[in-house]
């Protein structure tokens, strides 16, 4: 499936979940969502990023079994590459911060008085990366080396994103594991794959 088909599924998911249920009053509920990054992340190797994802989440629950969420979700992501050549050996080193934004439309398998709620979820995400680095140049057998530091950010990124878990408690704590893909289209800037699957854990209150 193309990425735009993505796109256009995950659009309509969510805003179908969004016009069947805007005419109730949302039960919303505040808390924070982290987890670990299963793949690598990046595409260049080796990489360097950290596996952590962190990041506040807001849940607006609208019936029994139709919800939106949102998060805002933050990732370290790291690479270096080493090429040695005849007459130089060239070091290059990135650090980028990801910022994501998911809006996701929420299936909820069972109702509210339910200590179990299983659900899938879909929907898109935004993401910005501000970036840092270094290239170092240095010639072999000699004291000669020259660094230079890039600063920069890429362009925004859109990623389709289709997920599911289950939701572990009454009223207004719960917990809510889940597994979450992302298939981001063509972003510049960073050396970012396009599939990303996390395990995620959200907290809400």
């Amino acid at each position: 499936m193309s990425m735009r088909k993505n796109l256009v599924f995950a659009l309509a998911f969510s805003s179908f979940f969004a016009l069947n249920s805007f005419a109730e009053t949302p039960t919303l509920s505040l808390g924070a969502t982290g987890g670990i990054m299963i793949n690598d992340g990046v595409t260049r190797a080796p990489h360097e990023s950290r596996r952590y994802v962190v990041g506040p989440s807001v849940e607006a629950r609208f019936t029994d079994h139709f919800g939106l969420e949102f998060n805002a979700l933050y990732r370290r992501l790291g690479t270096s590459s080493v090429v040695n050549g005849t007459d130089q050996t060239i070091h290059t080193r990135s650090r980028g911060n990801s910022w994501e934004f998911p809006l996701l439309g929420k299936f909820y398998f069972s109702g509210k008085e339910n200590k179990v709620q299983p659900f899938v979820s879909t929907g898109w995400a935004f993401r910005k990366i501000w970036h840092d680095g270094d290239v170092t140049i240095q010639t072999p057998g000699t004291t000669d080396v020259t660094r230079n530091r890039l600063t920069g950010s890429s362009d925004t990124g859109v990623g389709a994103v289709f997920g599911g878990g289950v939701r572990i408690g009454q009223g207004r704590v719960s917990m809510s594991p889940e597994f979450r893909y992302t298939r981001w289209g063509a972003q510049s800037g960073f050396p970012t794959g396009r599939n990303q699957v996390d395990f995620l854990l959200g907290v809400r209150f």
